[in-house]
């Protein structure tokens, strides 16, 4: 029969005839023609989100009775940024099959980056405030060179800080926005308390002497030129700061003592607590005493001196009966030679056989008594 063949493109069979005792012999020649088969190729393109790594094709060729062509197989291009691209894949057949050729897409869309953006919140401080953050991209990558952050702010209240993405070829772009939130500060006030004074002395600059982180302006309470009581007080000052804007009103406090007048106590014919002074009733009782320098004339609080009725063996006051006698400074005169103030008291005849007690009450704030008992 002659020979037999497999591959492209076949061949010659040459067969030959032996015809034994009663034939002729006889040979010949015909082809074996065999033409390439077409392999079956699937090729697939990529449609995916860019995620940095290169994608391409992907495909199989088989042959006859599920051989594995894809050796064959040139899948083409591969592309890592978007959009992708074509990929132009080949197929070769080598001796029994037909080449091949085709296209597929390879589809990469943009990915979102993540973004953290932090807006801001605090104290007024001088210095511009706004937003902060990062943009990442795939695998960690750091994109921040595409973020626009937005306005900054430096006075109160702060604003909106409207941010922007610009993700470039692979990534989506982004916007939002954030708060910037600053708060109003409070001015730091230094006043120290003063030292003391004497009654008598206004309250000036010595005194009232704060002084405040920031321009602005201080009222004080009391004000300016008050004269106080003696005893301890309380200053207060409120500030005001010329830049409203940014800062708040502030407040402070001061503890100040002020001394009262150096009263010698009563001198003779006086005496002081706890001696009973046995005095006629209806006299004029020469009170005396010194502050240590001339006052002047008004040194006696409205309404004093007064006397009080007491009861004459346990000094106690009476259901508050009081009599003012001759109150104020009428009856009342300053030795200078002496450093000594005398105060006329005019007695009652009617009190004859009572005891009472003399207040004396200073400008000053101060309380000065002494105790009588009356006789006919």
């Amino acid at each position: 029969m002659g020979a037999s063949f497999t591959d492209v493109p076949g061949g010659t069979a040459n067969w030959s005839f032996s015809g034994g005792t009663n034939y002729n012999d006889a040979v010949g020649s015909v082809a074996i023609d065999i033409s390439k088969a077409n392999a079956s190729i699937n090729v697939t393109g990529y449609t995916g989100v860019y995620d940095a790594a290169a994608h391409g094709a992907t495909g199989t060729a088989t042959g006859v009775g599920g051989v594995n062509l894809s050796a064959g197989l040139n899948l083409g291009a591969s592309f890592t940024d978007v959009p992708g691209g074509t990929a132009n894949w080949t197929f070769s057949g080598g001796t029994n099959y037909n080449d091949a050729v085709g296209s597929v897409a390879i589809d990469i869309s943009k990915a979102n980056a993540s973004i953290n953006v932090t807006g801001y919140t605090g104290v007024y401080d001088a210095a511009a405030h706004g937003a902060t953050g990062t943009a990442t991209g795939v695998g960690g990558a750091d994109l921040s060179a595409g973020l626009d952050l937005g306005a900054s702010f430096t006075d109160v209240p702060g604003g909106t800080a409207n941010w922007t993405f610009s993700g470039g070829t692979n990534y989506n772009d982004a916007a939002g926005s954030v708060a910037i939130d600053i708060s109003k500060a409070t001015p730091s006030i230094n006043w120290s308390n003063p030292a003391a004074i004497t009654y008598g002395t206004a309250l000036g600059a010595t005194q009232l002497n704060a002084t405040a982180s920031v321009p602005g302006s201080f009222i004080y309470t009391p004000a300016a030129g008050t004269i106080l009581t003696a005893g301890s007080h309380t200053l207060t000052v409120n500030f005001s700061p010329s830049d409203a804007t940014n800062y708040d009103n502030a407040s402070a406090q001061v503890q100040i003592t002020v001394n009262p007048w150096a009263f010698s106590g009563f001198r003779q014919p006086v005496d002081n607590l706890p001696t009973v002074n046995r005095v006629k009733a209806g006299s004029a009782i020469p009170v005396k005493f010194s502050l240590s320098g001339n006052k002047g004339l008004n040194i006696f609080y409205s309404g004093y001196p007064k006397s009080t009725a007491i009861n004459c063996d346990t000094q106690a006051s009476l259901d508050d009966i009081e009599t003012t006698v001759t109150a104020g400074s009428s009856s009342l005169s300053y030795d200078a030679l002496a450093d000594q103030y005398n105060y006329v008291w005019k007695t009652e005849a009617s009190w004859a056989g009572t005891c009472r007690q003399l207040t004396v009450k200073l400008m000053d704030g101060t309380l000065h008594q002494a105790n009588f008992k009356f006789t006919k």
